[in-house]
């Protein structure tokens, strides 16, 4: 599976459309810290040299798998172990608290996940429920899709974009 997103993320990002003149929000996931560095690293830094945001995500803490240390004193190595990655390579690392060997197909880690994905585009969209409908960015809506569609540039369904609904 890493594999394929990276090698996904070469072929779209090889396109010449992503000129160096257009700023880029990449983020690499992997399931434990050291995972993006070890896959992705030096294409990383290439990209973070060139003037694009780099994001590095550790979906577990890596609380486990070490013969002499485990736990919480693991997963604070790993995270300063991934920290410091981070400033050699000139890249953002998050590092987020679920426990190595333990991650399930949970809706709410997928939500904290999709959330990262938000946030690091660079803008966050506050849709206010009001009589009738809904505020976004002082226009007003009937329902949600309308507002995913003005955010993305293409059709959504606005309560799974939002996360208000589970995918089929």
């Amino acid at each position: 599976m890493k594999t394929i997103i990276f090698i996904l993320s070469l072929i779209v990002f090889s396109n010449p459309m992503f000129s160096q003149n257009n700023v880029l929000n990449i983020i690499v996931i992997g399931g434990h810290p050291d995972d993006a560095d070890l896959l992705t690293g030096g294409t990383a830094i290439k990209f973070s040299q060139l003037g694009h945001k780099v994001l590095f995500v550790s979906v577990t803490n890596g609380d486990a798998g070490h013969f002499n240390t485990g736990g919480g004193a693991l997963a604070k190595i790993r995270r300063n172990e991934a920290q410091e990655a981070g400033k050699r390579f000139g890249v953002s690392y998050h590092v987020m608290d679920n426990h190595d060997g333990e991650l399930t197909a949970d809706l709410n880690i997928r939500l904290d996940i999709i959330r990262l994905i938000r946030e690091w585009n660079g803008v966050t969209h506050v849709v206010d429920v009001v009589q009738g409908g809904f505020l976004c960015n002082g226009q007003r809506y009937a329902s949600l899709s309308p507002i995913a569609r003005a955010i993305t540039g293409a059709r959504w369904s606005g309560p799974r974009f939002f996360g208000l609904k589970r995918s089929a």
